[in-house]
């Protein structure tokens, strides 16, 4: 039943929604049923089987190891386990104790301990629970799409087109372990906000769009936050013009951006402190400077014209990758018209064209400078092109006699595309099946829209949805559910490691396989490494953390420093097959390792004891003093061993009061360790002495003897150490960062702000009203 003016009563346009809603749910859950399950993996984790290739029987291992991309896998799940921990136990989720010498963990943005959609990770940090909080966000980024395409007065059938060209583009399908993928599902969201804003300057449309931006700040990834963000301020700011009251709009767009800032304080003061204090290969040259003499606007052009259609076409990956799905491609063309969807594209396109042309994608071609996180932008550019599909699929509905022209000019479009993707790809086809497949079904159908408009639009979208559902399925690799299960190597040192660290290299306890076990590990995988701790592991392996590969294979180290810093068991692996005579061939490569016991070997795994490993805290009444961190740097690399019984103290004012040495061996101090990192232990002694603890010195941990504050003064240039005096003591040591504590000043204030001015209206007109009449 309709009205007389041929506008579909509101009860009769809900429900078709809740019909959109329903189809792309089911269609998402139908795709990742047996990662929800856990028959399948989708998650981070499930690129991983490389524990079957370490401990697994040799005869089904293959020729040599082979490793994916680590990043996303080695953070996701492991690091969600140990805040869960931490929350569990009544802790914010502040410091990792586990990994390196302990590193913030709340500072870390793609940690993002506080994102609401992990609440679903309190059942447990499993392949499950990791799938069904995929699920969960995928859903979030639907939904939001479906939203945006109702409130520019989009027919539910667009929405579907919109809301499965958003969550199945390549992008999110095989960046879906990413936590670029939990933050970009926020960007319909902002552009709701933004929109909403645009038509409406009020306080409450100020406080909701400055929601957004902190929503958007707390899922997953600092740089995809920004990008989101700076793409839908551009789009609010180009239609001030058109705003019914432009200077106001105008400061309102400000106001919700510094609100949103405000909302994130807690965890971005502690970020920005971790950038202050850290060393990171981001701050190489090639990174700070993308333009160079051999970056011709030829090269430029071909990149971003290959970006448009696959910003990550690798062939390692050999897959579409951003692709988002035949219909798009031939649609977007004809929502120029509409002045919202044209707005918002130009908005998302400029920011993702910026960042192309500062920070070119070096993967695709080798005269370019690396920049690694210039494929961001690909969500952006697909959520451009699918809402410019959303607009054209409304045009061509209205004027169905444009359609062959469409098919004509999207056709030329694809082939475009499909073009520019082979070159990419170097001839790498096999994944075009999908395409293969949809585009001519998809022409079919744009073409039938001038007969017959609702079939043919029906078909449409059920085309471009199965088959953008068929892709993802194939993108998905079907791996069997990776729970971190022990081995008997790990059950060994679950036993007997206590306090003592452990390391294997980037290659053999990865992706933090030791987080999910309670161990500590020498090894830190991280974009910014704190630089305490880069330092000391430059001068025990010769080269920096990013560079590290597997410790003991790809070169020596120095057995001092692995001694200070208390690392009793190293796990290696060879690259061989043919284990008879490899640990022979180990300790011929590696000196160092000939004082080492071996203690157990599985599969190419071998368990190595370090039997002159120091403990993790010990007193020392010898002591060298220098005034910085540089002049310890000097020190230490000069004559480590010297340190094995001293103490190289960072003190501006030298030795205390009354100090003398004494020659006596240092002592170890047993310690009890807190969810949270902290440390307490008990201490007597007969002189004065340094009480050092091999847990990294960085901004924002205080120490306590008996009760009062002490100063730490860094040790060995990386470690903590108070002074005792002579006699008992209990020795306090706890993170309580300043940043945290006046972040979160901060983000209560815009709290309450954000309330105030959401009330305060509703308050004063109700006032108005009860007051009496004359």
């Amino acid at each position: 039943m309709t009205l007389s003016s041929g506008v579909a009563p509101a009860a009769v346009r809900s429900r078709g929604w809740l019909w959109a809603f329903l189809f792309v749910t089911t269609l998402l859950v139908g795709v990742y049923a047996q990662g929800l399950v856990g028959a399948k993996s989708i998650d981070g984790a499930g690129l991983l089987p490389y524990m079957d290739t370490l401990y697994g029987p040799l005869h089904n291992c293959p020729s040599r190891l082979a490793f994916k991309d680590p990043t996303p896998a080695v953070y996701n799940q492991p690091w969600d386990s140990v805040a869960w921990r931490q929350l569990r136990a009544g802790h914010f989720p502040l410091w990792q104790p586990h990994n390196g010498f302990g590193v913030p963990l709340l500072a870390s943005g793609q940690a993002a301990p506080f994102n609401p959609l992990k609440l679903i990770l309190g059942f447990g940090a499993t392949g499950i629970a990791e799938a069904w909080f995929l699920l969960l966000r995928l859903e979030l980024g639907a939904l939001g799409m479906l939203l945006l395409a109702r409130r520019f007065r989009w027919k539910a059938s667009t929405g579907v087109l919109v809301a499965t060209g958003f969550i199945f583009s390549g992008n999110f399908i095989y960046h879906v372990q990413y936590s670029d993928t939990s933050t970009f599902v926020a960007l319909p969201w902002l552009l709701l906000a933004g929109e909403a804003l645009l038509d409406t300057p009020s306080a409450r449309n100020t406080v909701l769009f400055g929601a957004a931006i902190g929503l958007a700040g707390l899922l997953g990834h600092p740089e995809p936050a920004v990008l989101a963000a700076a793409g839908t301020v551009l789009a609010v700011l180009l239609g001030v013009r058109q705003a019914q009251a432009p200077w106001r709009t105008l400061l309102a767009c400000v106001g919700a951006c510094g609100l949103g800032m405000a909302f994130d304080a807690f965890t971005l003061l502690p970020f920005f402190e971790l950038v202050r204090h850290s060393d990171s290969y981001l701050y190489d040259v090639a990174h700070r400077v993308a333009v160079t003499a051999q970056d011709t606007f030829k090269a430029k052009f071909v990149l971003l014209t290959v970006h448009l259609f696959s910003p990550d076409a690798r062939p390692e990956f050999m897959n579409f990758n951003d692709y988002a799905g035949a219909a798009p491609l031939a649609l977007a063309p004809w929502g120029f018209s509409d002045r919202p969807a044209r707005r918002l594209a130009i908005a998302l396109g400029s920011v993702a064209a910026l960042v192309l042309l500062t920070c070119p994608p070096g993967q695709h071609l080798s005269i370019l400078p690396v920049s690694p996180n210039s494929n961001y932008v690909s969500a952006l550019l697909v959520t451009a092109l699918v809402l410019l599909a959303g607009a054209g699929l409304e045009r061509l509905r209205a004027t169905p006699q444009q359609a062959p022209a469409c098919v004509v000019f999207g056709g030329a479009l694809t082939l475009v595309a499909v073009a520019l993707q082979w070159q990419a790809q170097r001839m790498h086809l096999g994944d075009f099946r999908v395409f293969l497949v949809t585009a001519p079904a998809c022409a079919v159908a744009i073409a039938a829209l001038r007969w017959k408009p609702r079939a043919a639009t029906a078909s449409l979208l059920l085309v471009s949805s199965l088959g953008l559902a068929w892709q993802a399925n194939a993108a998905t690799p079907a791996l069997p559910r990776f729970d971190y299960a022990n081995t008997p190597i790990l059950n060994y040192l679950e036993a007997h490691a206590g306090d003592a660290r452990v390391t294997g290299g980037l290659r053999c306890l990865l992706p933090d396989t030791n987080l999910m076990h309670g161990l500590d590990s020498l090894d830190s995988y991280e974009v910014f490494h704190p630089k305490r701790y880069v330092a000391y592991m430059r001068k025990l392996l010769g080269r920096t953390p990013h560079e590290m590969g597997w410790l003991g294979v790809d070169g020596p180290f120095d057995p001092t420093l692995l001694d200070l810093a208390g690392v009793r068991y190293l796990v290696l692996a060879s690259p061989d097959l043919n284990l008879d005579g490899a640990i022979d061939r180990f300790r011929a490569e590696v000196r160092e390792l000939r004082g080492y016991p071996l203690l157990m070997r599985q599969g190419r795994a071998m368990l190595f004891e370090n039997p002159h490993a120091m403990p993790r805290a010990f007193t020392v009444s010898a002591a060298d003093y220098v005034s910085d961190f540089n002049a310890a740097v000097l020190r230490l690399d000069a004559t480590p061993a010297r340190y094995r019984a001293r103490a190289l103290i960072e003190s501006p004012g030298g030795a205390p009061p009354n100090w003398r040495d004494d020659a006596a061996s240092p002592r170890p101090v047993r310690i009890r360790r807190g969810d949270d990192g902290s440390v307490d232990a008990a201490v007597t002694l007969q002189c004065p002495a340094w009480l050092v603890l091999s847990d990294l010195a960085y901004p924002g941990w205080r120490a306590e003897v008996d009760g009062v504050p002490a100063a730490i003064r860094p040790a060995d240039v990386a470690f903590r150490a108070v002074y005792l005096g002579a006699g008992a003591h209990r020795v306090r040591f706890y993170y309580r960062p300043t940043s945290f504590a006046l972040g979160g000043l901060i983000s209560l204030l815009a709290c309450g702000l954000a309330v105030i001015l959401l009330i305060a209206k509703p308050l004063l007109a109700l006032g108005r009203v009860s007051e009496p009449s004359l």
